[in-house]
């Protein structure tokens, strides 16, 4: 985010174009013990919304895409407190939920 605002600053003669941010289900969604990862995404979106108004003059769009579920490490990791079975019941779910069946 600084980087593109400290671009969008310095390079004012730059007209048209977009910026598109990486968000996550998470700022919309509540999920136990990943309190300061949906906050940081919820600022994403945030910051979209705004740069779009202070944007849509120079005809910049900006753009926030919350990727379904992705099996990382960290996701992993995480578990939110979770048992292994209980983990493996919500992987599930998360791939009943997707149109392409796969996380």
């Amino acid at each position: 985010m600084y980087k593109s605002r400290f671009y969008l600053h310095n390079c004012k003669e730059l007209d048209g174009g977009s910026i598109i941010l990486t968000a996550s289900i998470g700022c919309s969604k509540g999920f136990e013990g990943v309190i300061v990862y949906g906050a940081t995404k919820a600022a994403i979106r945030s910051f979209a919304r705004s740069s779009t108004v202070d944007l849509k003059l120079r005809k910049i769009r900006v753009n926030a895409v919350s990727p379904g579920a992705i099996s990382t490490p960290m996701a992993i990791s995480m578990g939110m407190g979770l048992s292994a079975e209980q983990f493996e019941e919500l992987k599930t779910s998360f791939v009943n939920s997707v149109p392409l069946g796969r996380v």
